[in-house]
């Protein structure tokens, strides 16, 4: 982190430093940068020990339990390829306990907080520090990481498996997406496309947990956005129908094309609908469960390009419409009664979508608790 906050001050501030070579210069501090930003992204992502086997309508490889070797698994990972989430503890001869097993959940929430936090309380003047973290330098990079822990989709972030013969490699993704300049605008764009499309080895699930993906969600709303940069917050933004957290969204969008909505619109507006999310301004999910409406809208804070990998907030629910979707294709499958398969099926799908619908809740609340941070407040 020094070196990181070394390289920001550096870099604004000494403008012949862009163009020093060797130690210590620009390069290599900031590639120093990057591949701080990739090892605690790889200690988030340490997957547990266990039996895997491919899901091929995901493109995942679901852990099937902590044992090894077990009967339909395509692969193993025997401790020291894979890591324990959880510390287990023996109890002892006079009633006292002895760790037996040491988790990596503690490693993990330390390396989310890490790319986060602003304030590390170091005993430096405001003159000798800046409040900073990795997103005012690689946002693009934490906005996929951190957003595809709140969506859970290990795609957006996971390890990937690539099979050599009948032996698995696991190997961690590469966050950083570079830098290139448009020829047409001289915009700075990113460098590669998102990491779903360029790491397209099936990911490993199960490297995260519901706690994780809450304090990701925390941790993000609390430390990403700035009084001067309230994109994040707003891309994650997910709110009622009708509810005061809302706000009424415009028929006309800022480049003068109409409103629409993915697959279907807000009731009463004069919206027009849209039948992919790439053209969608905006989605509104309906729970059928709960019987309440969630909207999520786009946020363009650029005039020439957004990714649709930034849009947060209209990617969960997009992935909660395809999971109800889903549940609902697996119901009518069902009929009258379920083969003990398509009931084991339905069950697993019922259940992830009860667990994101209650995330939801949480995340709607977390957003109302965390603001903007800056270091004026």
């Amino acid at each position: 982190m020094k070196i990181y906050q070394h390289l920001f001050y550096r870099y604004f501030y000494e403008p012949e430093f862009r163009r020093q070579a060797g130690p210590l210069g620009f390069n290599d501090q900031y590639l120093s940068s990057i591949d701080a930003m990739n090892w605690l992204s790889e200690l988030i992502q340490l997957p547990d020990v266990g039996s895997y086997r491919l899901d091929p309508t995901t493109n995942t490889y679901q852990q099937l339990g902590e044992q090894m070797g077990m009967p339909g698994a395509d692969f193993s990972l025997a401790p020291g390829q894979g890591f324990y989430p959880w510390s287990r503890y023996q109890d002892g001869i006079y009633g006292f306990f002895r760790m037996q097993q040491a988790g990596t959940f503690w490693d993990k929430l330390i390396a989310l907080r890490a790319l986060t936090v602003r304030d590390w309380g170091l005993s430096f003047t405001i003159d000798e520090r800046f409040f900073i973290n990795f997103y005012d330098l690689f946002p693009t990079e934490m906005m996929e990481l951190f957003g595809g822990y709140v969506i859970d989709d290990p795609a957006w972030y996971a390890p990937r498996v690539r099979m050599a013969g009948t032996t698995p490699e696991l190997y961690y993704l590469n966050y950083y997406r570079g830098q290139v300049q448009s020829p047409t605008t001289g915009e700075i764009l990113p460098g590669r496309d998102s990491n779903v499309a360029t790491y397209t080895d099936p990911a490993i699930q199960g490297t995260s947990s519901d706690i994780l993906r809450l304090y990701a969600a925390i941790f993000s709303l609390a430390e990403f956005p700035v009084f001067y940069d309230t994109s994040f917050e707003r891309r994650l933004s997910v709110f009622k129908l009708d509810n005061g957290d809302g706000f009424t969204i415009p028929d006309v969008q800022m480049d003068g094309s109409a409103t629409c909505g993915y697959l279907v619109t807000v009731p009463g507006s004069a919206h027009g609908v849209c039948t992919t999310p790439e053209e969608s301004d905006y989605i509104m999910y309906t729970s059928d469960r709960l019987h309440t409406p969630y909207l999520a809208v786009k946020v363009r804070p650029r005039l020439t390009y957004n990714l649709e990998e930034e849009q947060l907030g209209f990617q969960l629910l997009y992935h909660m419409t395809n999971l109800q979707n889903q549940v609902r294709t697996a119901e009518a499958a069902c009929g009258a009664g379920c083969a003990p398969d398509q009931q084991h099926q339905l069950d697993a799908l019922r259940a992830r979508l009860s667990n994101g619908e209650s995330f939801l809740e949480a995340l709607i609340e977390v957003q109302r608790a965390f603001g903007i941070t800056s270091w004026l407040f």
